[in-house]
């Protein structure tokens, strides 16, 4: 694996993300690369439905309000004792394209960590499993139990 590996994966990933039609499913624990978050409100202004599952975490908070959009419906995954942990991130486009791996979906971990990732088109089985992986999830979340703000540090001056 070559040290822009990662650069790569995101960059197919937005890359990805910009030929989307119908829908957009993503599950990330942590999700806040304003880039990718930014071609996902595009792709909704355009009619693109996103469902997008992360933690219930106040690092989220900062994208929550960006995503807060039509046509994005975010999904809040809580630390449960019966909630298994999300360790693999994924990204379904319009059914049928599927980007995994295990790194978080920050610019930080896209620059600097050095996982594996999988992109595919088209193998049913394989994209099947993964949606069925998603509504399972789905299945587990409601809605945030957190107050979100855009800048998470103009709170933590009251802390």
């Amino acid at each position: 694996m070559g040290e822009n590996h990662e650069k790569k994966v995101r960059e197919i990933l937005i890359k990805e993300l910009k030929e989307a039609k119908k829908s957009i499913r993503i599950v990330s624990a942590y999700f806040l690369d304003m880039e990718i978050i930014g071609m996902i409100k595009e792709k909704a202004k355009d009619g693109v439905k996103a469902e997008i599952i992360m933690y219930d975490d106040f690092i989220n908070s900062p994208v929550v309000s960006e995503l807060n959009v039509n046509n994005i419906k975010l999904l809040f995954y809580g630390f449960k004792n019966y909630n298994p942990i999300i360790y693999q991130k994924y990204c379904i486009i319009d059914g049928e394209l599927l980007v995994s791996g295990y790194n978080s979906w920050s610019y930080a971990a896209c620059e600097r960590e050095h996982d594996e990732f999988l992109v595919t088109n088209n193998e049913k089985g394989l994209v099947s499993g993964y949606l069925k992986k998603f509504d399972s999830l789905a299945k587990h979340c409601g809605f945030s139990r957190l107050v979100h703000v855009k800048d998470i540090f103009s709170i933590l001056k009251y802390f």
